[in-house]
């Protein structure tokens, strides 16, 4: 039990490690991202997927994609799509896969019209290719995903060690964001989305990620935490990851996080028994005093802007005309033509 302690710090501290060594020499950003590929494939290999290794890659890849987007590790746009798709293939020639995923195919093979249509309608100055890949890519990715799934089962201490894969390149991208923005009264100065306490990509993004490592070590604060050295490890990155989602000021994805936490909870409190339902009433109680906590310091960081910013206000106070960043009308406009086109879509 001690060496599981040890050896789960040492994996924290070396993540935390890894984003010292790329701030300081960005280059690496790249070696990082084909290291993870490689040994990805290497670690499949050597195992024929036999405890499903195509699914700890996988997610390890999807929590260093906004790090590796921030810190130009990415070879292109897509390049983490394209290396999920690749290991769940290249995991179901090991373990094959279910033949009742069929009707995922069907879902395939529904994605090729767009492609006849985006090249009848595109315009001479149209990129196509780029184009397809960009629109193609995440729905077939998610495809592949849904076949190799279906039907596999997953124990739950392989549910916590998938979680744990996707955690692990969320510390190393919240100690990145800590080297590069120290101090977040520095650059804090109105309610909109920050760039600066972003690490300088996206703050939807970035917020999105956080969001997820939020739930991620909260699961494994309540959940999997076997030891005070666990608790205070799950605990204190929970604490850090929220605060720095939070500091982004885009807030779907700390609002995502707090739904999915609350969901948990009202899953755990439903199949709990009475004792259960009496401890988990008590860490719901402790959650809400950790969390009005990280909320007050955050506000106290950014000079009362984080609370203007969730009450749709400016930096003066004054209420914004409207409430998601003008994508209000971007919805409205998207239904309008869904149903003007409710069979045949607009490609």
């Amino acid at each position: 039990m001690k060496n599981k302690k040890l050896s789960y710090l040492a994996i924290i501290v070396f993540h935390a490690l890894i984003a010292l060594i790329i701030f300081v020499i960005p280059f690496l950003s790249k070696i990082y991202a084909l290291l993870i590929v490689l040994i990805g494939f290497i670690v499949i290999t050597r195992n024929e997927n036999r405890n499903n290794e195509a699914l700890f890659v996988s997610a390890y890849l999807v929590g260093a994609e906004v790090f590796l987007r921030m810190t130009a590790g990415n070879f292109n746009n897509e390049y983490v799509k394209f290396s999920v798709m690749a290991f769940m293939l290249y995991g179901m020639i090991y373990s094959n896969f279910s033949k009742n995923a069929f009707i995922y195919f069907i879902y395939i093979i529904f994605l090729i019209p767009a492609i006849f249509v985006t090249t009848s309608e595109a315009t001479f100055n149209v990129d196509v290719k780029k184009v397809l890949v960009f629109n193609l890519s995440g729905p077939l990715c998610l495809a592949i995903c849904a076949v190799y799934m279906f039907k596999r089962r997953i124990t739950f201490d392989k549910l916590q060690n998938i979680l744990i894969s996707l955690g692990l390149p969320i510390v190393t991208t919240t100690v990145y964001l800590f080297l590069y923005t120290p101090n977040i009264k520095d650059v804090v100065t109105g309610t909109q989305s920050n760039f600066e306490t972003s690490g300088g990509f996206g703050p939807n993004q970035v917020s999105t990620i956080l969001g997820l490592g939020m739930f991620v070590f909260f699961t494994q604060l309540v959940l999997f935490s076997k030891s005070r050295l666990q608790l205070l490890i799950n605990g204190g990155l929970f604490i850090f990851i929220s605060y720095r989602g939070i500091v982004t000021f885009s807030r779907g994805g700390i609002i995502t996080a707090a739904a999915m936490i609350a969901c948990l909870f009202a899953v755990l409190y439903y199949f709990s028994n009475a004792e259960g339902k009496r401890k988990f009433s008590f860490v719901f109680v402790l959650t809400i005093l950790v969390g009005t906590g990280i909320w007050v310091y955050s506000s106290f960081q950014t000079n009362g802007l984080i609370e203007k910013r969730y009450a749709n206000k400016d930096a003066r106070g004054r209420e914004k005309k409207d409430r998601l960043g003008g994508r209000e009308e971007i919805m409205n406009q998207e239904t309008d033509i869904f149903i003007d086109n409710p069979i045949f879509g607009v490609g």
